[in-house]
């Protein structure tokens, strides 16, 4: 199996994982608790370990979280009137135990091919790719570059709204933009989602995800990272007064560069434990000493009071529903790229339009569903495809063993026939023979008898 297609898998459910976080209340619970022990193996795992493991447990992996994500797709339709139904009872009890007999295989494959017991080592935070076209973005862009221009006294920006409706695609765009590149010196992208499921918060993680997103290759604070990940377990066994330490240290490196840094604190959950101080500790981060430095902060959050706390309510950005013609343009898109041809999708623009509600990852998962339905079709169609060729060779395999078999049956047939026909003519010549000697022999007989009386 190409480590390329493993690659894929892990990457694909990683991602989808990270968006279906905010729709958890959609899932039951002992699903939600084996998705979030597959995330933290994926997650810790490099490929080179994943290379003994079967794809089909990835496939399965992915499967499941799409049917949670249709769930909460088509539960968008009523979020104003009611909360987040929960998926399927019979489909995810029927998947439960194959999910979690398909963690064991994969924990067991990763086992055997790093040759040790699988651990979790912190990994630095990438910045998400796109799993769909930017399309309708462009207004929101511009605003966004504006409202972070780095100025003396700190800029912020804190991006709200639902779950799928482009706040981490609004702040990958400006974070990776030309503009934004040649502005900072120094850009930090830390996903902030893992706060979520940690059983005890803790500073020093926080602050590995800050430290650990450092885009800048070879600067000090890449250095910091590799130094506090090995010598102190990725923060974990980091005792307050050593991380008060390493935090100075980046906040002097940051404010040496002053003006001219650039954090993006992505999927904001929580804020209590690295940025509030408290009476036990110091903040890692706060707002004043970012505005005194003259940096700069972007933050996403389904939570508006959690980037409020950050930035400011004067520095929310409420991010607007992409319109309809770019709900179609990112699900015909995504649907190209799963292999369908978009001209068999046209009919289905106008649904699309009307139920993605201007959420991006709604039409997302929609040209996935379709995608992966297709898929489905095509495989039954192929597999009876397959079914009936087999039966059509069993068959004639069958009909060409009767008429052989008809054939000998035939051939023996003929054969005894010809034989007693054979023996038959040879007992009607003996018969014939023994006739015309007996004949012979009788008119004979009176001349000899006639001979012998003279």
């Amino acid at each position: 199996m190409s480590l390329d297609v493993l690659q894929f898998l892990k990457e694909d459910f990683l991602h989808k994982y990270e968006k279906l976080q905010r729709s958890f209340s959609s899932i039951d619970a002992p699903i939600r608790k084996i998705f979030v022990e597959y995330y933290i193996l994926l997650k810790s795992t490099d490929i080179a370990s994943l290379q003994g493991a079967d794809k089909d447990l990835l496939y399965v992996l992915n499967r499941a979280v799409d049917d949670c994500l249709v769930e909460s797709a088509e539960s968008l339709h009523s979020m104003a009137k009611r909360s987040f139904r929960r998926c399927k009872q019979t489909k995810t009890s029927q998947s439960r135990q194959e999910l979690e007999d398909n963690l064991i295989k994969l924990k067991s494959a990763i086992s055997r091919q790093s040759g040790s017991t699988v651990t979790a080592p912190h990994k630095p935070s990438s910045i998400p790719l796109l799993n769909y076209d930017v399309h309708g973005f462009q207004d929101q862009f511009d605003e966004t570059v504006k409202k972070i221009s780095p100025r003396s006294q700190g800029a912020a920006v804190g991006i709200v709204g639902i779950g799928g409706s482009g706040k981490t695609t609004l702040a990958s765009m400006v974070f990776n933009s030309r503009e934004v590149k040649e502005k900072y010196q120094i850009r930090i992208w830390a996903s902030m989602t893992s706060t979520l499921n940690r059983t005890e918060s803790s500073r020093g993680s926080v602050f590995m995800d800050i430290l650990s997103g450092v885009q800048n290759s070879g600067s000090s604070l890449n250095t910091m990272f590799r130094k506090v990940e090995y010598h102190h377990g990725g923060g974990l066994k980091m005792a307050d007064h050593v991380l008060d330490k390493y935090v100075q240290h980046f906040k002097e490196t940051l404010k040496r560069n002053s003006n001219k840094y650039l954090i993006v604190l992505d999927d904001v959950w929580e804020t209590q434990h690295w940025f509030a101080e408290t009476e036990e500790t110091k903040p890692i981060l706060s707002r004043e000493w970012i505005k005194n430095t003259g940096g700069t902060v972007m933050v996403t959050s389904r939570l508006e009071e959690m980037a409020e706390n950050i930035v400011g309510k004067e520095n929310l950005y409420a991010i607007k529903p992409v319109s309809g013609q770019a709900c179609i343009d990112i699900f015909l898109a995504r649907a190209s790229k799963n292999g369908l041809e978009t001209s068999q999708l046209r009919n289905l623009t106008k649904d699309v339009e009307k139920k993605c509600f201007g959420l991006p990852l709604a039409a997302c998962t929609l040209a996935d569903v379709i995608a992966a339905k297709r898929k489905e079709e095509a495989e039954a169609d192929a597999a009876n495809a397959k079914a009936a060729a087999e039966a059509d060779a069993l068959e004639k395999e069958k009909t060409d063993a009767a008429e052989h078999k008809a054939e000998e049956v035939g051939a023996a047939k003929a054969k005894t026939e010809a034989e007693e026909d054979g023996l038959k003519e040879e007992e009607e010549e003996e018969e014939a023979g023994a006739a015309k000697a007996k004949t012979e022999v009788e008119l004979v007989a009176p001349e000899r008898v006639a001979d012998i009386s003279r």
